[in-house]
């Protein structure tokens, strides 16, 4: 890994711009989360980011897209409109308003609604989290704490409410499988590549043939190096203001 220079401190709109001239692609629209990693080429589009994602190069999001928290690997393809994670109400208190677990929600200069509001905890089940190469199509709802495995594919309006393996494709409402993209052998030893991690530009020829490809990754595997991208991190300082790093990192292995 090669650190960055001094951390720049930077208003919001110059933290925008300076993704915008580092090869990650924006749009008005886009919201700049409280933290934000993203290893560059990638394309945010006009998503809009609650709280923290990390990415992985070569992935984009379509316009739409919303996200509370998220960590997404190499090369993904996420469609318009999918929703990432968002916030839950509880469903075992008496109401599952939010006045009986958030005061400062909308109502509260509402003086019957400030005298019986009362901030109570709601489980939140994490960050959804995608591994590497998983297509995601247009307006797929995902459930916080889900994670979908590397190569998996979720079909347009599907509500996944658990875990995806890799290289499975479901669809549905809620998700159910539909099939594995490839026989289990092939499967894991395609997974067992890491090809996202590897310049494997020596072996495209055969990307639209996965038997030929892992036998040509599983001969050449010693030769093929290992990917290195600049990766940019923001972390919010105040309501205007973020600390930006750059640096150059390597896959780990």
């Amino acid at each position: 890994m090669t650190p960055s220079p001094e951390a720049q401190t930077l208003p919001k709109a110059q933290a925008v711009e300076y993704l915008r001239d580092h090869q990650v692609a924006v749009e008005v629209g886009f919201s700049l989360p409280t933290f934000l990693q993203v290893e560059v080429p990638a394309s945010l589009s006009r998503t809009k980011v609650e709280r923290s994602l990390r990415i992985g190069a070569y992935s984009y999001t379509g316009a739409g897209t919303e996200m509370r928290s998220a960590r997404i690997g190499r090369f993904c393809s996420i469609a318009r409109r999918v929703i990432f994670g968002q916030a839950e109400h509880p469903t075992g208190y008496v109401s599952t308003h939010t006045i009986a677990f958030n005061p400062t929600a909308g109502f509260a200069s509402d003086e019957y609604f400030a005298a019986l509001a009362t901030k109570r905890p709601v489980p939140y089940a994490g960050d959804v989290v995608l591994g590497h190469d998983v297509w995601i199509g247009d307006s797929v709802i995902i459930r916080a704490g889900v994670s979908i495995g590397s190569g998996a594919i979720v079909g347009a309006g599907a509500v996944v409410t658990r875990d995806v393996l890799p290289y499975e494709i479901i669809a549905g409402v809620p998700a159910k499988r539909i099939r594995m993209r490839f026989p289990d052998e092939l499967a894991a030893r395609l997974l067992q590549t890491g090809w996202w991690d590897h310049d494997v530009r020596s072996l495209k020829d055969s990307f639209d043939r996965p038997e030929a490809f892992v036998d040509a990754f599983e001969r050449e595997r010693a030769s093929l190096p290992k990917l290195v991208f600049a990766t940019i991190t923001m972390e919010q300082v105040d309501r205007g203001t973020f600390t930006v790093r750059t640096y150059e990192a390597a896959a780990p292995g």
